[in-house]
């Protein structure tokens, strides 16, 4: 079976400044693949390039076994993208943002309602119904957020560091969500810096550093091949 996302030998300079050298990585179908890495690595950088929002100068990258240059904008329909920092509509309703965001990828009228139905009961929101976006707490703009980057039905959901931000009751709130759609097959690429996140969502994680994956595996394989020293030391 085709990966739901394929990396090979990826490049990509800012001027003289080589972002990501030779990168690779695989997302199977159904597959959460976690990306770990400090700041500066390159880990926004590919992120943007697999949702299309940049170009790289080398390589390869494929969307469900299709180049994603050949896909053009296509492959934004094929993506789910949810930040760190929310990108909602703060003086519009739950309901509106979603409808808003179902617009813009197209959705029918009547496709439109019943996602929008379907994702304010998986999500909860409906007790949030009349609030305006601005006046809901980090934890739950977050999970709106996540609803809103599911609207159009992707074939790969994209997350950057989406617990970053939020406190420790919304953080595990929204780990029981992505479980959820772990669960169900969803394909999803997640980038954060908690150990334990990555634990407990990801079945496989890839170690960036310098703009490459230099160690890859679950994380109690990743455990075993640190040095005991190294952890001694911490």
């Amino acid at each position: 079976m085709t990966a739901a996302l394929q990396i090979d030998s990826v490049h990509k300079w800012f001027g003289s400044h080589h972002v990501l050298d030779g990168f690779s990585l695989r997302v199977g179908r159904g597959e959460v693949v976690g990306l770990l890495g400090p700041n500066g690595c390159g880990k926004s950088t590919v992120l943007n390039i697999v949702c299309k929002l940049l170009s790289y100068d080398e390589g390869q990258v494929q969307l469900m076994g299709e180049p994603i240059n050949a896909l053009s904008y296509r492959a934004r329909g094929l993506v789910g993208f949810c930040t760190q920092h929310c990108a909602l509509y703060p003086d519009l309703l739950p309901a509106e943002n979603l409808n808003f965001f179902a617009r813009l990828y197209g959705l029918s009228e009547k496709e439109r309602k019943q996602r929008v139905a379907e994702l304010m009961g998986i999500f909860e929101l409906e007790s949030f119904a009349s609030t305006q976006v601005g006046q809901l707490s980090g934890g739950w703009q977050q999970r709106l957020h996540l609803a809103v980057s599911l609207i159009h039905h992707p074939q790969l959901l994209v997350l950057d560091e989406p617990t970053s931000a939020v406190d420790l009751e919304a953080r595990m709130s929204l780990w029981r969500l992505i479980e959820g759609l772990r669960d169900s097959g969803t394909s999803i690429l997640l980038t954060t810096h908690h150990l334990a996140e990555a634990e407990r969502l990801c079945s496989r994680v890839a170690l960036m550093h310098s703009g490459k994956v230099v160690a890859e595996g679950s994380i109690p394989e990743l455990l075993f091949c640190i040095p005991g020293k190294a952890v001694a030391k911490v």
